[in-house]
């Protein structure tokens, strides 16, 4: 997301090759769900904890669309809702990520700091 909020605020074009294709693991595990057909991704906790550190970091980059922000949000506040209230180990999950969103707020990077 961020090299595509960068590209377009140098005036680049952003283009897609639809029936590209490639093999990647999104998460660690999939889990039947009655809300998703195809079930839900689940992260282990020290992923959440970048996923959530990086969302606010790139939130507060000068590049990243307002708009974007604005509709990623609320999918913010459901994934810390389902990890943290759905989806056990809930504490764990919680903690990693409340730990992500608040060294995203203050502009931490790099790699996880120890507990």
């Amino acid at each position: 997301m961020d090299w595509c909020f960068r590209a377009t605020a140098a005036g680049l074009g952003l283009y897609g090759v639809c029936d590209a294709q490639m093999q990647h693991s999104i998460g660690e595990q999939l889990r039947p769900s009655r809300i998703k057909r195809d079930g839900v991704i689940v992260h282990k906790p020290f992923r959440l904890y970048y996923i959530m550190r990086n969302r606010v970091l790139l939130y507060g980059r000068p590049h990243t669309s307002r708009v974007w922000v604005g509709q990623d949000l609320p999918r913010l506040v459901l994934k810390l809702i389902s990890n943290g209230v759905v989806i056990a180990p809930r504490l764990v999950r919680l903690r990693f990520m409340l730990r992500g969103l608040w060294d995203g707020v203050r502009g931490r990077s790099g790699p996880m700091p120890p507990a």
